[in-house]
């Protein structure tokens, strides 16, 4: 009987944690907070990366071809495809900018420094990767 109990608890919690994940993988995204409008448009780095993040909150990646490249150890999500479309974009306070497709893909970067303008340019670095915004 207690064999047939704990079998019961596991079920029920492998369920609840199912339905979790099933309720985060339907969320739809937030629009990008005012404090954070910098990030969106379009930014690309010097080795190809390139990154949309629309003002929606959805994002999409083109990544590095070549995987082995210093920059895209530092960029690419490593089991995604060439292109990623419909990434949830989210902010943890000013350190850090996630994209996320729950269930699939997820990619943390740390901002270490956020939108700044040089000129007529507007540059970020992720990751140690200086972004310009086309």
């Amino acid at each position: 009987m207690d064999d047939l109990l704990r079998y019961g608890r596991r079920t029920a919690l492998l369920a609840f944690a199912l339905l979790a994940l099933s309720c985060e993988a339907f969320r739809p995204s937030d629009p990008i907070p005012p404090a954070q409008r910098d990030y969106v448009g379009v930014w690309r780095s010097a080795s190809g990366f390139v990154l949309r993040i629309g003002a929606n909150g959805v994002a999409a990646l083109q990544q590095i071809p070549d995987a082995d490249a210093p920059e895209a150890l530092r960029l690419n999500v490593r089991v995604a495809p060439p292109v990623v479309h419909d990434l949830r974009v989210e902010f943890q306070g000013d350190s850090a900018l996630l994209l996320i497709t729950p269930l699939l893909y997820a990619r943390s970067y740390h901002v270490d420094r956020p939108p700044w303008r040089e000129g007529d340019t507007v540059a970020m670095v992720l990751n140690g990767v200086r972004l310009v915004r086309r």
